[in-house]
């Protein structure tokens, strides 16, 4: 099975480890921001309410993001190509399944929650570009 093993340097695996390590205290902190609205099925609670704090602020799937960091870092690490498939793969599955979730929180939040897609990003936040369509009001700005 030597053919599906590729070599990283240590200073790569130890970049990577990190951003391992970081992915996991990420998902700490949307954990905690989540609190009881958390399920591994997709369902809501009858009072469920719509997370917008912490990294919800920013990203409306901050959890998937985490995982992704976390999976793909140790699919790097193990440094087995048929890993990093199934981890893709897994991704991929998440990916293909997030329509159907979202779908659930736009019938239950409506506006509010097509809004929230609005102003945040899927997976990671969303940057904003100011469109400036006077000269004068660019000048203004530096």
């Amino acid at each position: 099975m030597q053919i599906f093993i590729f070599s990283l340097t240590e200073t790569i695996l130890w970049i990577v480890t990190v951003i391992g390590f970081t992915g996991i205290l990420f998902l700490i902190w949307v954990h905690i921001c989540l609190g009881k609205e958390w399920y591994a099925n997709l369902k809501l609670r009858n009072d469920h309410s719509l997370i917008k704090s912490g990294p919800y602020s920013k990203i409306r799937h901050p959890m998937y993001t985490a995982l992704f960091i976390i999976y793909l870092s140790m699919a790097l690490i193990s440094t087995n190509i048929l890993l990093i498939i199934l981890i893709i793969s897994a991704i991929i599955s998440i990916i293909i399944r997030l329509p159907e979730e979202e779908e659930m929180l736009i019938s239950e939040f409506g506006d509010d929650y097509k809004n929230y897609m609005k102003n945040t990003g899927r997976f990671f936040p969303k940057f904003h570009r100011q469109i400036i369509s006077d000269p004068a009001e660019f000048n203004n700005q530096q």
